[in-house]
């Protein structure tokens, strides 16, 4: 019985041991990307994305649709982007989100494109939601 208590005695001390260990190891962890992933974060801001969208389970090339996307700040890991697309269905959807980002990047399958062809595309897709021309700036 003494045994079991002091097993138990040095389980409890290790746990303790193990949980400070992690909090040292998860602020030197956060101070890391701060030096290193934030600024490579920071470069994209005002950088200009597409991105080929569907639904779950396209059948053929019609099912996709480009998701037109602009790097406006950084949260965090993630990248506070809009995102302005027209789906399959010409529904239009515009909106401010978070987009998470992998050591510094945008996630697989965003191409960059220039700020230019951006404002173009965003024009024409508010041009088919309003019926009318929006000036490029």
């Amino acid at each position: 019985m003494k045994n079991v208590s002091k097993l138990k005695l040095a389980m409890q001390q290790a746990e303790e041991k193990f949980v400070a260990a992690r909090g040292v190891f998860n602020e030197a962890k956060e101070a890391y990307e701060e030096a290193t992933l934030r600024p490579m974060r920071q470069a994209l801001v005002g950088k200009c994305f597409k991105y080929r969208n569907c639904y779950s389970c396209p059948v053929g090339p019609k099912d996709y649709w480009v998701d037109y996307t602009k790097v406006v700040g950084v949260d965090g890991s993630s990248f506070v982007v809009v995102s302005v697309q027209k789906d399959k269905y010409g529904a239009v959807r515009i909106e401010e989100r978070s987009s998470p980002g992998f050591d510094g990047k945008m996630m697989d399958g965003y191409v960059p494109i220039t700020n230019r062809e951006y404002q173009r595309e965003v024009a024409k897709i508010l041009k088919y939601a309003t019926g009318k021309a929006v000036a490029n700036g």
